[in-house]
């Protein structure tokens, strides 16, 4: 929001606050399922950070990662 315009009035600044708000939460669902098929196809990065007898650390990077870079992303779009 620190790069969106100034405040107009409450309708219009709340409908753009609301429309960022649900790309990001929308954004939270789709980033680990995009970094599964773009990053490590074939594997699904939550088993391979939850469901191992030793957790894989690097798995939990590469998700860390991918939403930084996410982030990134998104705040260059706005």
């Amino acid at each position: 929001m620190a790069f969106s315009e100034e405040f107009v009035n409450w309708v219009v600044s709340f409908t753009q606050y609301g429309l960022i708000l649900l790309l990001c939460l929308g954004s939270l669902v789709g980033i680990p399922w995009l970094a599964d098929l773009i990053l490590v196809p074939g594997v699904k990065i939550s088993d391979e950070i939850v469901n191992q007898e030793i957790l894989n650390v690097g798995a939990g990077l590469i998700e860390a990662f991918a939403y930084i870079a996410a982030s990134f992303l998104i705040a260059w779009c706005f």
